[in-house]
């Protein structure tokens, strides 16, 4: 999978961040977000006959206040839009 986020929904996508995820992983930590911020999330499959279409755009806010690492153990929240991780 390829996870590509942002502060602005409307940038090219090109201009996103992208975080390549290998492998067969349901789980994935982006890391150094901003607290209190909204960023977009959006998610491409990738495998060796090329690259499948994005979804749509998904927001979510980060929390107030710096909490316990929730995926130390692996385990990880499904975000029902994407069907897939973050």
């Amino acid at each position: 999978y390829i996870l590509y986020y942002t502060l602005d929904k409307n940038m090219l996508i090109d201009d996103w961040v992208m975080e390549a995820i290998s492998g067969d992983r349901l789980t994935h930590q982006v890391v150094d977000l901003n607290l209190d911020t909204v960023y977009y999330f959006r998610i491409q499959a990738k495998n060796a006959k090329g690259v499948g279409p994005l979804s749509e755009p998904v927001q979510f806010r980060t929390a107030k206040v710096e909490l316990p690492d929730k995926m130390a153990n692996d385990q990880g929240t499904i975000h029902p839009h994407l069907k897939e991780f973050y």
